[in-house]
C-alpha cells in the first residue's frame, strides 16, 4: 500500500485543480499583461509621457481581477471614479502652483475629505488611494515644470491608471468569467446546507439524543451561520453592477437573503434557548412529551428537508462543493475565546470543523456530518449499543411512513393515501410512537428500498409526491396541535407545578427583613462570599422579627420610571406577622423548599417545548414562503423565463420588504377612544408619515415637542463631529500627506525629492497611517517586508536579463519570471487577505522598478539610474514616509488600539442598554396591565421597525470590534501583557444579550394579546417585569460607565438578587399557568399560541442575567474593585 501523501501536497493539489486556483491564475495573468503592454512599442507610443505608465501597477495589483465579474467591475469602477475626482484635483492644484500656500491648503482639504471616505470602509480604499495619488501628481508635475500646468501629463496619468483598470475588467470578463450572481446562488446553497445540518443537530438536542461531538459541532455551526449572512450581503453588493441573463431579479435575491436570514435566526433562537438547559433534568420531558410527538415531529423534519432540497434544485445546484470559508472576516467569537484559552504548547487538533486550519478538510468534515445525519434520519442510527430506546423512536419519521405505505399498497394498489394533515393528532401518534415500541428490522439498514416491490415503490412515490413543501404547513399544524394539547393537559393536571389551586403567589409573599438581607456590617475581609438572603424568598431569622406582608395589591402598573406618575396608583395594605417569634433556625429551613426541583424541571421542559415550538413556527413559515417564491410558476404552470436583468437599475428601486409576519400577526386598531386620543392624530397604515420620536411619544403617553436647535448647539455638534474618530484620522492623514509634500515645496529639498522620485512614498503614507496605533504597527511590518521584496525581486530580474537577447533588458524572460513571482503573492491576496498589504506593495514595487528602468533606458533611450541605485532610492522614499507616519502616530492625537477597544466596548454595552430600554417600553405597550391602554398599529409598527434596525446596527458594532483585538495585541506594552480573554468575554456576553433581547422582541411581535389573557396571566406577573427592568438597566448602566471611564465597580453592587428573583418569577408563572389553563380563555390561549409567545418571552428575558453578571465580573477584573483602588 502506497504511503499517504503529505498534507501540504494534498492541499496544493486541491488548490490547483479547483476554482480557487483559477482565481489565482487570473490575477497573475492580469499582472503579467501589464508588463506585456508596456514592453510593446506601439502601446508606448500611445502615451505622450511613457514614464507615467508605471502607475498601471497600482491599479493592476489592487484590482483583484480573479474575483467574480460583478466584484471586479464594482471595485474598478469605484477606483475609476476616484481617478476622475483626482484628475479634477490635479487640474486645480496645478493651476494653484504659483501660490504655494494656497496649493498646500487645498491639498490638505482634499486629502482630508478623501481620507474620511477611506475611513468609512474597506470598499472605498481604491477610490481614496487613486484620488490622493492623482492629486499629488498635480503638485509633483507642476513643480517639476517650473510651476506650470501641462495637460498632457494629466491625460497621460489618467490613461495609465485607466489602462490598469481596463486590464482587470477584461481578464475578469473574457477569461473563464464567473458572475457574482452565480456566486451568490452558491453562497445561498451553502447557507441552506448549514441551516439543514444545524436544524438536524437542534432536532437531536430537542429529542435529547445528541452526543458530545455533535454538540460541539452544533455550537460552532451557530457561529458559522452568523457569518454566512455577512457573506451573502457582500455577494449581493457585488452583483449590483452586473447584467445577467437570469430568472431572478435583484429584488428576488434580496427577498431570498431576507428569508435565509430569518431561517438562521429561528434556528439560533432554538439553539441558544436549549443550550442553557442541556445539562438539566429532562426525565419529565422525555417521558411526558417526547413519545407522543415523535411521529408529527419527524414528518415535519422530512417536509423541511424536501423543501430545502427543492430550493437547491431550483437554484441550479443539485450538489456543490463548499467554497472556501470566509467566516473569519465577519465573526467567530467562539473560536477566538478557544484560542485565547488554548495553551501555547501541546496544541491538539480540535474535533470542531470550524477550528481546522485546512478549508478542504473543514468542508469535507461538514459534508460527512450532514450525510451521516441524513442517513440516521432516514434509516435509523447505526450504533445501537450507544442509543437508548427513545433514540430509536426518534428515527421513525420517514421510515414509519414508508412502512405504512407498504402495508396499504399490499392491500390495494389503487387506494389514494390520506394526507397526514387530516389525521387526528393524538390518534395518529400514540398508536405507534410509544416508548416501548421495538424498532422493526426494516428500519436498520439503508438497502431496504431494493427489497420493495414495484407496486410498493409506486405507492411510495405517490405519497411522497404529496409530502414535502405541500404538506409542510399541515404537518406542522398537526405537530403544533399535539404540543398544545400536551401542554394544556400538563398545566391543567398540575404535572408541571406539582401543586394545587391553593398555592399562593410569591409576588405577594412577605419580604425578608433588613438583617436577613444584609446581615452585620463586618470588615470586608470577614464578609461571607454570598449575602445572607434566604433561598427562594423563604425568610428565616434566629431572632423575632416583625415584617410587613402585602395582602392586597391593586392596579400594579408596569411603568419602570419612578419619576413618572402612573394613572393607577398601587395601594398596599400591610399587617404584622408575629407568628415568627417562636421560630427557630433549623437545618431544614436552610434548605430550599421541596418544589424547587419541580420548578427547575418544569422550567427546563418549558424551555425545550416553547423555544422549539416558537422557532419552528417562524422557521416553517419562512421556509414555506421561501420555497413558494423560488419555485413560483406562471399562469401556464411553467417556471418564469430567463430574461436580461440590469441589476444596477433594479438596485435604484426601493427594496421590497418581505412579509415576515404571519397572517394572524397583524396589529389591530385601538379598541378605545382613549387610545385614539393618545395617538395625537390619524396616521396611515404604512407609517411613512410618523417619525420615531413621534411614535415613542405616543407609545409612552407623552407629548411630542419639536426639537429646536439654536446656532450654538449647531456649533457644538460640528465640534463633536470634528473630534470624532473618523475626523481625527482624516486630519492626521491630511497632515502627514502635507508634511510629506513639504519636501517638494521647500527649495532646498525639491531637487532631491524630484531626483529620488519620492512620489511612491505617498502610497506608504496613505496605507500605513491607520486609525489606531496597533494597526499601524502591523502595517509597518507588512509594508517594509512587501516593498523590500518587490524592490529586491525587481532588481534581481533586471540584473538577470540585462543585455540578454539583444535587449537592454530582455522582456520575454522578465515576463515569464514575473508570472511565476506573482503566483504566491496572488495566493496571499485571495486566500490570506490579512497579508494584502504585503502582496500589494510587493507587486507594485517590482512593477515600478522594472517598468521605470525599461521605459527610460529602452523606450526613451536616456541615461538613468542603475537598478540597484533605483531600488535604493525607492527604499529611501519608504523610510521617509514611515518616519513621517511614525511621528504622527506617536505624537499627534495618539490613539492606542486598547483605548479604542475599551471605548467601543462601552459603546456596545450602551447600545444594548438603549435597545433594552426601548424594548421594555415596547413590551409595556404590547402586554399592558390594563387592556384598554392600546396604541395605534402604526405606532407599534414604527417602533418595531426601529428595534429591528438597532439589532442590525448592534450586530455590526460587534463585528467591527473583532479586528481591534489583533491590533491591541500588536501594540507594545511596558506595564503588563495584553490579554484578549476578558474583552472576548464582554463581546460574547453582549452577543448573547443581543440574541436574547432580539428573541424577546420576536416573541412579543406586533400582534395583540387577548384581554382575558392580559388580566388573568400577564397582569399578576407585571411586578416581576418592573423589577427585572430596573435591575437589568442598572447593571448595564454601571458596566457601560465603568468601561467608558475605567472607574472600578464596587464590590457591593447588587448581583445576588437574581438568586431569589428568578425562581419566584418562574414559580408564579407556573402557578398562574396552571390556574389560567383551566379557564375557557386559558385553553383558547394555549391553542392559539399566546401562551407560546409569552412564555418564550419570559424564558428569554430571564436568561439575560448571567450575561449582565459576566460583564460586571470582567469590569472588576480589568479595573479592580472600588474598595481596593481607594486604599
Amino acid at each position: 500500500m502506497a504511503p499517504s501523501q503529505p498534507k501540504w501536497l494534498r492541499a496544493a493539489r486541491a488548490l490547483i485543480f479547483s476554482r480557487r486556483g483559477l482565481i489565482i491564475l487570473k490575477g497573475s495573468l492580469s499582472y503579467s499583461l501589464a508588463f506585456v503592454f508596456i514592453f510593446l512599442r506601439p502601446f508606448d507610443r500611445l502615451n505622450e509621457h511613457p514614464q507615467t505608465l508605471a502607475s498601471m501597477f497600482v491599479a493592476v495589483a489592487g484590482g483583484q481581477a480573479g474575483k467574480a465579474v460583478g466584484a471586479v467591475v464594482s471595485n474598478n469602477l469605484l477606483s475609476a471614479l476616484g481617478l476622475c475626482l483626482g484628475g479634477l484635483n490635479f487640474f486645480i492644484l496645478a493651476k494653484l502652483a504659483p501660490w504655494t500656500v494656497a496649493q498646500a491648503v487645498y491639498f490638505f482639504l482634499a486629502v482630508y475629505g478623501l481620507a474620511y471616505v477611506k475611513a468609512m470602509g474597506l470598499r472605498f480604499f481604491g477610490f481614496a488611494l487613486f484620488a490622493i495619488l492623482m492629486s499629488f501628481n498635480g503638485i509633483f508635475t507642476s513643480l517639476s515644470l517650473e510651476k506650470t500646468f501641462d495637460p498632457k501629463f494629466l491625460v497621460s496619468y489618467l490613461e495609465a491608471y485607466l489602462w490598469g483598470t481596463a486590464i482587470n475588467i477584461a481578464v475578469s470578463v473574457l477569461v473563464f468569467p464567473v458572475s457574482s450572481e452565480k456566486e451568490l446562488r452558491k453562497a445561498l446553497i451553502v447557507s441552506l446546507q448549514h441551516i439543514e445540518t444545524f436544524g438536524m443537530l437542534i432536532s437531536k438536542s430537542y429529542l435529547m439524543i445528541i452526543n458530545e461531538e455533535e454538540r460541539q459541532l452544533r455550537d460552532n455551526l451557530a457561529q458559522a451561520i452568523r457569518a454566512d449572512f455577512g457573506s451573502l450581503q457582500q455577494k449581493l453588493e457585488e452583483t449590483t453592477l452586473e447584467i445577467n441573463w437570469s430568472r431572478w431579479s435583484l429584488d428576488d435575491y434580496r427577498y431570498f437573503i431576507a428569508k435565509t436570514r430569518a431561517l438562521q435566526l429561528a434556528l439560533i433562537s432554538a439553539h441558544s434557548s436549549m443550550s442553557t438547559i442541556e445539562k438539566g433534568d429532562g426525565e419529565f420531558y422525555r417521558t411526558a412529551f417526547v413519545p407522543k410527538t415523535l411521529g408529527p415531529f419527524n414528518r415535519v423534519r422530512l417536509d423541511m428537508r424536501m423543501a430545502i432540497r427543492e430550493i437547491e434544485v431550483a437554484f441550479g445546484f443539485h450538489t456543490i462543493d463548499l467554497p472556501r470559508c470566509v467566516w473569519d472576516s465577519y465573526m467567530d467569537i467562539e473560536n477566538r475565546v478557544a484560542e485565547s484559552e488554548r495553551p501555547s504548547r501541546g496544541r491538539t487538533r480540535s474535533n470542531s470543523f470550524l477550528e481546522s486550519a485546512d478549508d478542504a478538510e473543514r468542508a469535507e468534515e461538514l459534508r460527512a456530518v450532514a450525510q451521516r445525519l441524513a442517513a440516521e434520519f432516514e434509516n435509523g442510527p447505526q450504533n445501537d449499543d450507544n442509543v437508548e430506546l427513545v433514540e430509536d423512536e426518534s428515527q421513525l419519521g420517514s421510515q414509519e411512513a414508508l412502512d405504512q405505505i407498504r402495508q396499504s399498497a399490499t392491500q390495494t394498489t389503487r387506494q389514494t393515501p390520506t394526507q397526514s394533515g387530516t389525521t387526528t393528532p393524538v390518534a395518529a401518534t400514540t398508536k405507534v410512537n410509544t416508548p416501548h415500541t421495538p424498532r422493526s428490522p426494516s428500519r436498520k439498514r439503508r438497502g431496504d428500498d431494493e427489497e420493495m416491490t414495484e407496486v410498493e415503490k409506486k405507492a411510495v412515490a405517490r405519497v411522497m409526491k404529496d409530502r414535502g413543501p405541500k404538506a409542510l404547513l399541515s404537518d406542522f399544524a398537526v405537530f403544533k396541535n399535539v404540543q398544545h394539547e400536551l401542554i394544556a393537559s400538563a398545566l391543567i393536571g398540575g404535572k408541571l407545578t406539582d401543586c394545587g389551586d391553593d398555592i399562593p403567589l410569591k409576588v405577594n409573599s412577605p419580604q425578608p427583613s433588613v438583617f436577613e438581607m444584609y446581615g452585620h456590617d463586618l470588615p470586608r475581609g470577614k464578609l461571607p462570599a454570598e449575602p445572607p438572603i434566604p433561598a427562594y424568598s423563604q425568610p428565616s431569622s434566629p431572632a423575632p422579627t416583625i415584617r410587613r406582608r402585602v395582602v392586597r395589591v391593586q392596579g400594579v402598573d408596569d411603568d419602570d420610571d419612578g419619576e413618572e406618575t402612573s394613572p393607577i396608583t398601587p395601594r398596599r395594605t400591610y399587617v404584622s406577622d408575629s407568628d415568627d417569634d417562636d421560630r427557630d433556625e433549623t437545618e431544614a429551613e436552610k434548605r430550599p423548599p421541596r418544589d424547587v426541583d419541580t420548578i427547575l424541571a418544569a422550567d427546563h421542559s418549558l424551555i425545550r417545548i416553547y423555544s422549539m415550538l416558537f422557532a419552528l413556527t417562524q422557521y416553517v413559515t419562512e421556509l414555506h414562503d421561501f420555497h413558494k417564491r423560488v419555485t413560483a410558476k406562471d399562469s401556464r404552470g411553467r417556471q418564469p423565463r430567463r430574461q436580461l436583468h440590469f441589476h444596477f437599475f433594479e438596485s435604484l428601486k426601493k427594496p421590497e420588504t418581505p412579509a415576515t409576519l404571519a397572517a394572524n400577526a397583524v396589529p389591530v386598531p385601538p379598541t378605545s377612544s382613549a387610545a385614539s386620543a393618545a395617538s395625537g392624530g390619524n396616521y396611515d397604515n404604512t407609517g411613512t408619515d410618523l417619525s420615531f420620536r413621534e411614535a415613542m411619544s405616543i407609545l409612552e403617553g407623552r407629548s411630542c415637542e419639536p426639537k429646536q436647535v439654536n446656532f450654538w448647539q449647531r456649533v457644538h455638534e460640528l465640534k463633536m463631529w470634528l473630534l470624532g474618530p473618523n475626523s481625527l484620522y482624516a486630519a492626521k492623514t491630511a497632515g502627514a500627506a502635507t508634511v510629506f509634500a513639504i519636501f517638494i515645496y521647500a527649495e532646498t529639498t525639491r531637487s532631491w525629492f524630484i531626483s529620488y522620485n519620492l512620489t511612491g512614498g505617498l502610497i506608504t503614507v496613505v496605507v500605513a497611517l491607520a486609525p489606531t496605533l496597533g494597526q499601524s504597527a502591523l502595517t509597518f511590518l507588512l509594508q517594509i517586508a512587501g516593498s523590500s521584496i518587490g524592490y529586491l525581486v525587481g532588481l534581481a530580474l533586471l540584473s538577470i536579463f540585462h543585455n540578454v537577447g539583444g535587449y537592454i533588458y530582455n522582456p520575454y524572460g522578465i515576463t515569464c519570471l514575473v508570472f511565476l513571482y506573482c503566483l504566491p503573492l496572488q495566493y496571499l491576496i485571495y486566500e490570506q487577505p490579512k497579508y494584502f498589504t504585503l502582496a500589494f506593495l510587493a507587486l507594485n514595487g517590482a512593477g515600478v522598478i522594472i517598468s521605470t528602468e525599461w521605459i527610460y533606458r529602452d523606450v526613451l533611450d536616456r541615461n538613468f539610474d542603475s537598478p540597484a541605485y533605483r531600488a535604493g532610492k525607492a527604499l529611501a522614499a519608504l523610510a521617509v514616509a514611515i518616519a513621517v507616519v511614525t511621528v504622527f502616530q506617536l505624537f499627534v492625537a495618539r490613539n492606542p488600539a486598547r483605548r479604542t477597544l475599551r471605548k467601543r466596548l462601552a459603546q456596545l454595552t450602551r447600545s444594548n442598554l438603549a435597545y433594552l430600554t426601548l424594548l421594555q417600553a415596547f413590551v409595556r405597550t404590547m402586554i399592558p396591565v390594563d387592556p384598554k391602554h392600546k396604541v395605534p398599529p402604526t405606532v407599534v409598527a414604527r417602533v418595531h421597525k426601529e428595534l429591528k434596525r438597532r439589532e442590525i446596527k448592534i450586530q455590526g458594532e460587534i463585528i467591527s470590534i473583532m479586528p481591534l483585538l489583533t491590533f491591541a495585541a500588536a501594540e507594545p506594552s511596558l506595564s503588563k501583557k495584553f490579554s484578549a480573554r476578558p474583552y472576548l468575554r464582554i463581546i460574547k456576553a453582549n452577543q448573547i444579550l443581543l440574541d436574547r433581547l432580539r428573541e424577546s422582541r420576536d416573541a412579543i411581535g406586533t400582534a395583540t394579546f387577548d384581554d382575558e389573557f392580559l388580566k388573568g396571566f400577564v397582569a399578576p406577573l407585571s411586578p416581576y417585569r418592573r423589577r427585572s427592568a430596573r435591575m437589568s438597566k442598572t447593571c448595564l448602566a454601571l458596566s457601560a460607565a465603568s468601561l467608558a471611564t475605567k472607574m472600578p465597580l464596587s464590590s457591593d453592587i447588587p448581583r445576588h438578587e437574581w438568586n431569589t428573583f428568578l425562581p419566584d418569577f418562574l414559580h408564579d408563572a407556573l402557578v398562574l399557568s396552571h390556574r389560567f389553563a383551566k379557564t375557557p380563555g386559558g385553553q383558547k390561549a394555549v391553542q392559539c399560541g399566546e401562551f407560546t409567545r409569552y412564555w418564550f418571552y419570559v424564558l428569554n428575558i430571564t436568561s439575560i442575567y448571567p450575561q449582565l453578571r459576566e460583564i460586571q465580573d470582567v469590569c472588576q477584573l480589568l479595573f479592580g474593585k472600588l474598595e481596593e483602588t481607594l486604599l
